[in-house]
């Protein structure tokens, strides 16, 4: 061993640092407005359960996060929003269906991805 000194710290790293706290930051303020989203939808729901644009709105919403949390790496999520999306689909193909549970449906899921969401940008922080 020598006695060389440590290299001086790089700055490449708090620059990555940084832009990865930058990053945890956005992704907290798109989870807070991805599940504000989704209880607008409830609201909605609860007033008229079985209009074509709330549904449609909803399977579309649904669709986005499944695609969305998977790439940024939250599989709880993603799953969460495939299940919700085939059941909004099933909503839409019969009005009847789940008629009077559908808000309080979409209300569990929005808090059980805000759960998720919150999960994993903790995991990820880790």
């Amino acid at each position: 061993m020598t006695d060389t000194a440590a290299p001086p710290p790089d700055d490449s790293v708090t620059n990555v640092d940084a832009a990865l706290a930058l990053v945890r930051e956005r992704h907290a303020w798109a989870r807070e407005n991805t599940v504000a989203a989704f209880e607008m939808l409830t609201e909605r729901l609860a007033a008229a359960p079985d209009m074509p644009q709330v549904l449609a709105t909803l399977r579309r919403e649904l669709h986005r996060v499944h695609g969305t949390a998977w790439g940024a790496g939250s599989g709880e999520a993603s799953r969460l929003a495939t299940a919700m999306e085939t059941l909004a689909s099933r909503w839409m193909d019969d009005p009847g269906l789940d008629r009077d549970r559908r808000s309080a449906v979409v209300a569990q899921f929005a808090r059980s991805l805000g759960e998720a969401l919150a999960f994993d940008r903790l995991a990820q922080a880790a």
